[in-house]
């Protein structure tokens, strides 16, 4: 379960990294429901993640 929550805060840290456009219909709020499977989510959106300068 805390590596479940782990993901879920990474889920959203990752989705934090996009501009509003970027990220279309993602919906951070829904990213915490125990409904949705965040791990999956984190992993599809961590290739994505823009490389900082």
């Amino acid at each position: 379960m805390q590596w479940l929550r782990a993901s879920c805060a990474f889920d959203r840290a990752v989705a934090s990294c996009f501009a509003p456009q970027d990220i279309g219909a993602y919906d951070l709020e829904a990213s915490w429901s125990p409904r949705n499977n965040c791990p999956q989510r984190a992993t599809a959106l961590a290739p994505a993640t823009r490389t900082l300068p």
